[in-house]
């Protein structure tokens, strides 16, 4: 379930502390890797738009933030964390609905992110983009972000669309309406 990451702040915190660390969260593009205060919510989410995924005991699984730049109406980056130690169809379904909120409710153009394509769900991002075609791998940057491990590695760059989004969206739950700016 997608949660406003403000509401689950300590789990959050507690979560996000007792997973940083793993080899697995060491592609992550993060300023301030090992810094807590990055998840904790701000009192309004006008530039980092931040969410949880919670199972169906309440846990919070993963997490969610989106920066926003709010001159072209974008979003110009996102994190994605998975605090389970594999794959986890919640928080696939609750990126969904992420990206739905970003696209339809908040109306935003564009989402934008990056990704190492070392990381082990680069090829997930991948057969996203390709299955869905609700966006483009717009390019590789070759040695381009220093991760915490000191080695320079390529940094990959997708787009996701909002009217390809919105209509794979709708058509796959069989919905007509489309979402309305909120």
């Amino acid at each position: 379930m997608l949660e406003p990451a403000i509401t689950n702040t300590d789990q959050l915190v507690k979560k996000y502390l007792e997973n940083i660390h793993k080899e697995k969260n060491k592609y992550l593009l993060l300023d301030g890797y090992a810094d807590y205060e990055r998840v904790k919510p701000e009192s309004n989410d006008l530039l980092n738009i931040k969410y949880v995924s919670k199972d169906n005991d309440g846990e919070v699984i993963g997490y969610f933030e989106a920066r926003n730049n709010i001159h072209s109406n974008f979003i110009e980056s996102i994190v994605i964390m998975n605090f389970t130690d594999k794959p986890n169809l919640q928080l696939t379904k609750d990126f969904i609905d992420f990206l739905q909120l970003l696209l339809c409710k908040r109306a935003f153009r564009k989402v934008v992110f990056f990704a190492i394509p070392e990381n082990p769900v680069f090829d997930l991002y991948i057969k996203f983009i390709d299955d869905t075609q609700v966006g483009d791998l717009v390019g590789i940057l070759k040695k381009h972000n220093k991760l915490v491990d000191g080695i320079y590695y390529d940094l990959a760059i997708f787009e996701i669309h909002k009217e390809k989004f919105e209509e794979w969206y709708y058509k796959k739950r069989k919905i007509n309406d489309k979402c309305k700016k909120i």
